[in-house]
């Protein structure tokens, strides 16, 4: 797995368990950080290095649910975490 992930994925789950958070928001952090995982651990659909090198934040919403009849919509839950000025990933927040 490559490192800024690692370091991401570290991050999200010891500091999603320190928040005060629910048992809700507790799963929704454990899901983000495993599809994250699964995403990464497969090498032809993975996030590329240069993309993650140089991204501003990642967002993973592993429960979208997409609907719609004559307007479709789109609704999810999840984590972000940004790039902040030093390089380093943000705690992660809830979306």
């Amino acid at each position: 797995m490559r490192r800024p992930i690692q370091a991401l994925l570290i991050a999200a789950s010891l500091l999603s368990s320190q928040a005060m958070a629910g048992p809700q928001e507790d799963q929704r952090a454990r899901n983000a950080v495993r599809v994250l995982a699964e995403i990464q651990g497969i090498p032809e659909q993975g996030i590329p290095d240069k993309l993650l090198d140089e991204g501003r934040a990642v967002i993973v919403i592993p429960d979208t649910i997409k609907a719609g009849l004559v307007i479709g919509g789109r609704r999810g839950h999840g984590l972000m975490s940004v790039r902040m000025a030093n390089g380093a990933w943000s705690n992660p927040v809830f979306v």
